[in-house]
């Protein structure tokens, strides 16, 4: 598992906005899983959803009590040398005819049975992209070509003083 052997998954921070009500989630943490709570209007103080280790699952966010409703998940944080997410995600949740569904920017996604709940669960998996390394720019290497630049145009000028005084004595 990838965010395992990286280590970082623990890096990365969320929260979660509900469009439909204006609020922000307010969750729970027991033994690495969420539950919700209630709702705050204060992103302060707002839950900060972290990816941890549960049993053999690592790197996952698991929260219960979500109604349906449309959410807006924002990465807040992310490990160093990792780029945030480019935009939000947007979790629709819709239960009908004693079914839910659900999409995820607007694209339908399975939701699986879930042994603990009597609803389901939707994945979502987020990928952070690594900073890419920029070339060094001001390294000796460009210090040196500076240099044996000035050295030729002082050259250059002292010929030319050279030159001058020499037709000027003639």
């Amino acid at each position: 598992n990838e965010a395992y052997e990286s280590g970082l998954y623990d890096k990365v921070e969320f929260k979660v906005y509900n469009e439909t009500d204006k609020v922000w989630l307010a969750a729970e943490n027991l033994d690495g899983i969420y539950y919700v709570t209630g709702y705050t209007a204060d992103e302060n103080i707002a839950t900060v959803f972290v990816p941890v280790k549960v049993s053999d699952e690592v790197g996952k966010v698991k929260v219960f009590g979500v109604e349906d409703d449309v959410y807006t998940i924002i990465e807040t944080k992310t490990a160093d040398g990792y780029t945030l997410l480019e935009d939000d995600v947007e979790l629709s949740i819709v239960f009908e005819n004693e079914k839910p569904t659900a999409s995820i920017a607007g694209k339908a996604v399975e939701m699986n049975a879930d042994k603990q709940s009597q609803n389901a669960m939707v994945a979502i998996s987020v990928v952070n992209d690594k900073i890419p390394d920029l070339p060094v720019t001001g390294d000796t290497g460009m210090v040196m070509i500076v240099a044996i630049g000035v050295i030729i145009m002082t050259g250059a000028v002292i010929t030319v003083v050279k030159i001058n005084r020499k037709k000027n004595n003639d």
